[in-house]
């Protein structure tokens, strides 16, 4: 073997050069670990750190450092990869995974997104809904087309796909005797709804709230193991009235927050297992129950803090949209923003004034409120609140009839990380 011109000759054959020995300057850089995250930092997506971590043990230990994570977090949140849309109509047994499309989508997401079938929740013989989507695991609803069977599932499109649906029993069974609620089971008049908790999915909790005319309210917080449902937190209070029109329910650190009546929201404290109420904004009131989208004049849904500092109410009465934040611990109300949609429709040739009803419905509330999905008969649309752009980003087919639902898919967060032992 001889080496001539920077080149190396192995038994006649010329390989490419070694690379240069790196420059005092540059190893001073590299090997410091504090400015290996600063350089980290410009990093624009999760899916990139991920790769520069395979450079070395140093450069994964300063990318995986919890405190490192935190501050790419919150120059970089997760991104929005697409979404899932539900019709109503019977031939489309399961919702359709749609990519967000460009710009919405930056180029760099394409081999994330395009990753083949593990987006896809078509099971054969079943037709399947979307209860809960966070962080990459998605809770469905499976009914057999017969209608004997019908099961809960969560399913990973990014997180261990390969090990298939986790099922989820249909009933609240546990061992805790003393704690059941009267009426087990997933009871329409109960208001009752999921929460993935927030280490990537592998935690699911479910609330239930019954409301009694006479004022009662009990509430049930469960935690899913062991295969079964068992009683994290409960709690009875005497409330007035009724809930309106389910706006969902959003769990912020050690409270649950879900609609009581039409001007106040019913809060559960899962650390002192109470229940109070805490007022809307002067002017915001939950739709009533059971009133047809058509018929409302307006939308109210929860939001969350994605570092789990407060909870968000958007309100929307065309053409204005408001959101307020109420912090963590605070019983008081905060106008964040306030964004009219007029010239943005507009400009989608969509005209969401004036007329007999409504044109334009709210569907979804992103984390921090940086987005929203809205909806009409003929699309949906994607509100970048930040930017103040509105897209058109699915159109409605003679396959949907009606757009039922929207769940947006985002990145999960935080990135897996390479086992350590396995790099240099």
């Amino acid at each position: 073997m001889t080496q001539t011109n920077q080149a190396i000759e192995v038994d006649g054959d010329r390989l490419s050069p070694p690379p240069p020995a790196a420059s005092p300057a540059v190893s001073a850089v590299l090997e410091n670990e504090d400015l290996v995250g600063e350089i980290l930092l410009r990093l624009a997506f999760p899916t990139t750190l991920v790769c520069a971590a395979l450079a070395c043990r140093r450069w994964l230990r300063v990318a995986s450092d919890p405190s490192f994570l935190r501050r790419f977090r919150e120059l970089h949140p997760p991104r929005l990869l697409g979404f899932y849309v539900t019709s109503l109509k019977i031939p489309r047994a399961h919702p359709l995974f749609v990519p967000m499309p460009p710009p919405a989508r930056p180029p760099e997401l394409d081999p994330v997104v395009l990753r083949g079938g593990n987006f896809s929740l078509a099971y054969e013989g079943y037709t399947t809904s979307i209860y809960q989507c966070r962080n990459g695991s998605i809770l469905l609803f499976k009914e057999r087309h017969d209608r004997r069977e019908l099961k809960y599932a969560v399913h990973r499109s990014l997180q261990h796909p390969e090990r298939g649906l986790l099922a989820i029993p249909f009933s609240s069974t546990h061992d805790d005797d003393d704690d059941v609620e009267p009426d087990l089971g997933f009871d329409d008049e109960n208001v009752w709804g999921f929460h993935f908790g927030e280490d990537g999915g592998s935690q699911l909790y479910r609330l239930s709230v019954m409301f009694t005319p006479r004022g009662a309210t009990s509430a049930w917080f469960y935690a899913f193991r062991d295969g079964g449902w068992h009683v994290h937190t409960k709690a009875t209070a005497q409330l007035p009235g009724l809930p309106p029109e389910s706006a969902g329910f959003v769990v912020v650190r050690d409270k649950a927050y879900l609609a009581a009546t039409a001007s106040s929201v019913l809060v559960l404290d899962l650390k002192s297992s109470s229940l109070y109420t805490i007022q809307l904004p002067d002017g915001v009131e939950f739709p009533p129950v059971m009133m047809s989208y058509n018929d409302r004049s307006h939308d109210v849904l929860f939001g969350r803090a994605s570092d789990d500092s407060g909870v968000y109410i958007a309100d929307l009465k065309e053409p204005q949209l408001r959101i307020w934040l109420l912090k963590h611990g605070s019983t008081g109300w905060t106008l964040v923003d306030t964004i009219c949609l007029r010239s943005m429709c507009a400009n989608l040739h969509i005209n969401c004034v004036g007329g007999d009803s409504r044109v334009v419905y709210m569907d979804y509330v992103g984390d921090d409120a940086e987005f929203l999905f809205l909806k009409t008969d003929e699309c949906a649309l994607y509100l970048d609140v930040k930017s103040r752009q509105l897209h058109k980003v699915y159109e409605v087919t003679e396959k949907d009839e009606i757009l039922f639902s929207i769940m947006p898919f985002m990145m999960i967060w935080p990135p897996i990380f390479p086992v350590r032992k396995e790099i240099s």
